[in-house]
């Protein structure tokens, strides 16, 4: 299975921030398939919880026919990785939407 990589400061998104929370939402580009986003961000710890959903997304979440798996979370000092599958066969728009305890 191949996978594309992508690079993305998570503090560039959206992002709302609690004492010991950080939810963040930002949109990638257009794509499809297997996805790996590493995301930066210098207050996520190895031992953060982080909670990931994915939507298609025109201005708003939208819930079309293309199913988006959110497949794997792993987070490490500065940052964490998502592996994200887009079921579909052409690009479509997507929003992950991260919330972070720290």
């Amino acid at each position: 299975m191949s996978q594309k990589e992508i690079t993305e400061q998570l503090e560039s998104g959206t992002q709302a921030a609690g004492a010991n929370v950080i939810a963040i939402s930002i949109n990638l580009r257009p794509d499809y398939g297997v996805i790996v986003l590493n995301g930066t961000h210098p207050n996520i710890k190895c031992t953060s919880k982080v909670m990931v959903s994915a939507t298609e997304y025109y201005n708003c979440s939208h819930m079309g026919a293309a199913g988006y798996t959110v497949m794997n979370v792993a987070p490490y000092n500065g940052g964490v990785k998502v592996r994200l599958n887009i079921e579909h066969t052409a690009n479509l728009p997507i929003r992950l939407s991260f919330l972070i305890v720290v």
